[in-house]
């Protein structure tokens, strides 16, 4: 979700999140990830693997990830932006309780690919200007900042802090988006007939000089950068609007056909079809391991998991070999990992269930056979099963003598381009002893190993959450641009599909 912040060894680091697809076939691409081969221990930092040339058949991973972010600081002001190459040594001692909102929420980004910025200097999610005011855990209300970089067309992306879906409807917020995107475009339209373009300060202004009442909270201050405005070329390309929704989802309403995900987050038959493919054969596995290990009551959270790994797993082993892998292959994108729904959202009892479930003789070859019966092409090789991973043995033994938690990054470092490269993700038991998974930008889906945190993209990765009442959320992205949460965004929130969506928060 938008402007969450990076937390590594008490260091907050503010989050430079691209949320733009990756270039195509024909732009060099860097491995999604290169894997150690064994979780490392209490006090041992993860020894860093070395990139290492990728193979032919593999997951192509985008031309640039997007930075990892985190719970953000409860602070009254937003953290600096990280620098280059920086790194939080700092290892956590203390389990940090799962982060508790006042339920859900969502946060937009929309890129003005007709708003080009230019100035020495400007990369990728670089702050042009940002509000003053912040939410109660340190956002800004609202930020512009610097998208497409990476595809030599770089433009102003609108980002919000997360708020509350009514928000999105009407009232102050509602208006500054509009003003805002308004005045953006007419100054870059400006700029065809201007001897000089305008600068992003003369929009500051111009937005400021607006808002009236309420809207004032929206003020903006300058950034890091003053960059001209322009329009694109007279033979420019993609000049429309993006915008991508990220939306607190109940958790439990993964496990459900009927909850309104397919009709908010999908724009195609096939998109639907997967989804509901994966919600089947969660829950016929689910019925199958609780009758086999003879458990009488329900588990919801675990039903919702084995769906998250069922479709995450159907999309990277039907997608892996082909030369446009990207971000955009997830149409319905969770950014909360497999291993933060472990740690974080799954009760003492799941995870006793699911310990009892992997002990099963033939529990992975049912997932295998629920990945492939998810999958569009229904001879796809699975090669790949993320459970085997997730639930290895040694993880939830460690599981179960902790406490629900948040997972927490440190030994955090940065590349050149603001961007993870690499970083541990820790978790703390209750007698202080703690399990460090290795998160690398370089590795192959293929060479993930028990000690590597499960995300097809881990620069995206987000925690979980809570509640008020303890119902969990996890953040999930709307990709498509032409799915209802993007095309019709308005329109959506008041839509049938949003409230059973919501209906499960109550």
């Amino acid at each position: 979700m938008p402007n969450f912040a990076i937390h590594g060894g008490g260091v907050p680091i503010n989050p430079r999140a691209d949320s733009s697809a990756a270039t195509r076939s024909g732009i060099v691409t860097r491995p999604l990830a290169r894997a150690v081969s064994s979780v490392r221990q209490v006090g041992v930092t993860p020894v860093l693997a070395t990139s290492q040339p990728r193979p032919s058949a593999g997951l192509a991973s985008p031309a640039r990830l997007t930075t990892a972010t985190q719970r953000p600081p409860v602070t009254t002001a937003a953290a600096p932006a990280a620098a280059p190459a920086a790194r939080s040594a700092t290892m956590p001692t203390d389990a940090r309780p799962v982060a508790v909102f006042s339920g859900p929420m969502l946060g937009v980004e929309i890129e003005l690919h007709g708003v080009r910025v230019s100035s020495a200097g400007v990369d990728n999610k670089v702050t042009l200007a940002q509000t003053a005011a912040h939410d109660a855990h340190g956002n800004p209300l609202l930020k512009l900042v610097v998208d497409g970089a990476h595809r030599d067309k770089p433009c102003v992306e609108i980002v919000t802090a997360p708020h509350a879906p009514q928000a999105f409807q009407s009232g102050p917020l509602r208006d500054a988006l509009d003003l805002l995107q308004k005045q953006s475009k007419q100054l870059a339209q400006q700029s065809r007939n201007a001897k000089s373009r305008p600068q992003m300060e003369d929009l500051i202004k111009a937005f400021n000089a607006t808002l009236k009442g309420e809207a004032t909270r929206f003020r903006l201050a300058a950034g890091e950068a003053n960059a001209r405005i322009a329009a694109p070329g007279v033979n420019g390309k993609r000049c429309n609007d993006y915008q991508q929704t990220n939306v607190m989802v109940p958790y439990a309403a993964l496990a459900q056909k009927d909850s309104g995900i397919s009709e908010l987050f999908f724009s195609t038959a096939a998109q639907r079809a997967r989804f509901h493919a994966s919600v089947d054969q969660a829950n016929r596995l689910a019925d199958t391991m609780l009758h086999s290990i003879g458990y009488e009551g329900d588990v919801p959270m675990v039903r919702a998991f084995l769906c998250q790994m069922i479709y995450q797993d159907s999309i990277l082993n039907e997608k892996a070999e082909g030369s446009q892998f990207y971000k955009d292959a997830f149409p319905f994108f969770i950014k909360t990992t497999l291993h933060d729904a472990l740690f974080s959202l799954l009760s003492q009892e799941d995870v006793a269930v699911l310990t009892r479930m992997v002990d099963q003789r033939d529990f992975q070859q049912q997932m295998k056979q629920a990945i492939q019966a998810s999958c569009t092409n229904p001879h796809t090789r699975i090669d790949f099963i993320s459970s085997a991973l997730v639930l290895d043995p040694e993880t939830l033994r460690f599981r179960a003598i902790c406490e629900p938690q948040e997972l927490q990054w440190s030994n955090l470092d940065m590349s050149e381009g603001h961007e993870v490269h690499h970083a541990t993700v820790s978790a703390i038991a209750s007698d202080g002893r703690r399990k460090d998974f290795f998160a690398n930008a370089d590795l192959e889906y293929g060479e993930w190993t028990r000690g590597h945190i499960v995300s097809p993209y881990i620069g995206s990765r987000l925690p979980a959450f809570l509640d008020g009442t303890g119902r969990p959320y996890v953040v999930a992205e709307a990709r498509k641009v032409d799915c209802a949460l993007n095309q019709n965004f308005t329109q959506a929130l008041a839509s049938p599909a949003f409230q059973r969506l919501m209906s499960y928060a109550e």
